[in-house]
């Protein structure tokens, strides 16, 4: 569609909502609504050159039952005509490169169920008429340029269930009149410019079982009635400003399976009870100033396949229990203050891929049991205190692309069963105290393209075929 066609379409559009309960009166018979589409120019001859009555078999319309149009669906490759059909219960113009502001006249869509003008290019604030759509279950105004306000008249919407005006650019705090909307199951308000607290008032929601508040300017402490909502299952708090610790009330949220707190200013310690949390999947707190031990019960959440802990101030060991996490596919602990060895039982973690524990103050050797971990595809070590011996084991992982060592204590020679890792792309020891030479195997890795073994005590000649690495000696 090229751009004349647009600006076209997006006129007409708007114009044809304004004038829309002029054009055909609510009571207008079905035969009329179908003539209506006969003469909108919506669709092209061929398809209205058929008696008008069919019109509930034209690409995008869904009638009722009793033959009533329903819901327009538009084609992206039709453009609008001058009328419109006034019974509408689902209107979906989503990604059709529309422009300009929301018309008000919007709010006269007494039917209207289901609203989608997502994947636009939308501005303006969002109209206090769509307050008046009080038949409306899903509204999705996402990824839009739309600014301003949430209207104060959304606390009238009570059949309400699912609300997206991700990705724009609204702002100000969140309504309290939010939490009117006692059918809400799913609220996103992600990637705006929303600041304040969260109001109490959203502790009403007892149906929400997604809320996504991320990548705003929200503060604060995170409020106690947060637990009332029982039948949440995510909570996307991530990207904003709050402050405190999380409220002990979190962990009556039982049916959670997506925890995000990552990138705010949280501290403290984390509840000594999370091990509640029984069906967690994803816990991200990541980037925040937690500065106590991690609590023994989080290591009894059994079902958790991702954990990210990184950037924080955590410190004392880590508990054996860490050997509970079966199912655990990605972890990342680095940036911390953690100290002692890596339990032997993290061999236990047959699913992980991806181990990240550097820039802590780990210490010990190695366990031999890392080599039982043969789904890993990544692994960071650096910038700890471990000691030699490197063990052999290593070799077992013939899934590990990546393996950074660097910045430890080792002061041996590197294991010639790290020329078994067939699938190595990146090794990094540089920064250590290796001695010996290097072993001529690792020249025949077939997939190796980087390689640093810099600031070491290596001796010896560069085997043949690693001419490639950034730095051997």
């Amino acid at each position: 569609m090229g751009s004349s066609s647009l600006r076209s379409f997006t006129s007409v559009l708007w114009s044809t909502l304004t004038f829309l309960f002029v054009k055909i009166s609510a009571e207008a018979s079905f035969e009329s609504e179908a003539n209506s589409l006969h003469h909108s120019g919506w669709w092209p001859a061929a398809i209205t050159s058929n008696n008008s009555v069919y019109a509930c078999m034209w690409p995008g319309i869904s009638c009722n039952d009793a033959g009533s149009i329903t819901g327009i669906d538009l084609p992206e490759e039709y453009q609008i005509g001058d009328r419109f059909v006034p019974r509408l219960s689902h209107l979906d113009l989503s990604s059709n490169y529309l422009t300009g502001e929301l018309p008000p006249c919007l709010g006269n869509l007494t039917s209207l169920g289901w609203l989608d003008v997502s994947i636009n290019q939308l501005s303006g604030s969002i109209p206090l008429a769509l307050g008046s759509l009080k038949n409306l279950f899903r509204l999705d105004l996402h990824l839009n340029l739309l600014t301003g306000p949430i209207p104060i008249t959304f606390g009238r919407l009570s059949n309400l269930s699912l609300i997206d005006l991700s990705s724009n650019q609204l702002g100000d705090m969140i309504p309290s009149e939010t939490g009117n909307l006692s059918k809400l199951c799913s609220i996103d308000i992600s990637g705006n410019e929303f600041e304040g607290a969260i109001p109490p008032t959203l502790s009403r929601l007892f149906n929400l079982r997604s809320l996504h508040l991320s990548s705003n300017r929200l503060g604060g402490s995170i409020p106690p009635e947060i637990g009332d909502l029982k039948n949440l299952c995510t909570m996307d708090l991530s990207f904003n400003n709050f402050v405190g610790s999380i409220p002990a009330t979190l962990v009556l949220l039982s049916n959670l399976t997506f925890l995000g707190l990552s990138t705010n200013r949280l501290g403290g310690s984390i509840p000594p009870k999370i091990g509640k949390l029984k069906n967690l999947v994803t816990m991200d707190l990541s980037s925040n100033d937690f500065n106590e031990t991690v609590p023994w019960s989080l290591w009894n959440l059994t079902n958790l396949r991702y954990l990210y802990l990184q950037r924080n101030q955590f410190t004392n060991s880590i508990s054996s229990r860490i050997g509970y996490l079966e199912n655990i596919n990605r972890m990342d602990l680095s940036g911390n203050k953690f100290s002692g060895a890596i339990p032997s039982s993290i061999g236990n973690l047959k699913s992980l891929s991806h181990l990240s524990l550097q820039e802590n103050g780990f210490s010990g050797s190695i366990p031999l049991e890392i080599g039982h971990l043969d789904n890993l595809i990544e692994m960071r070590l650096s910038h700890n205190s471990f000691i030699c011996p490197i063990p052999s084991s290593l070799g077992n992982l013939v899934s590990l692309k990546s393996l950074y060592l660097q910045a430890n204590r080792f002061n041996c020679s590197i294991p010639r069963a790290i020329a078994n890792l067939t699938s190595l792309i990146n090794l990094d020891m540089s920064s250590n105290d290796l001695i010996g030479s290097i072993p001529s195997e690792l020249g025949s890795l077939p997939m190796l393209k980087y390689l640093d073994l810099r600031n070491n005590s290596l001796s010896g000649t560069i085997p043949k075929g690693m001419e490639f690495a950034l730095s051997l000696l």
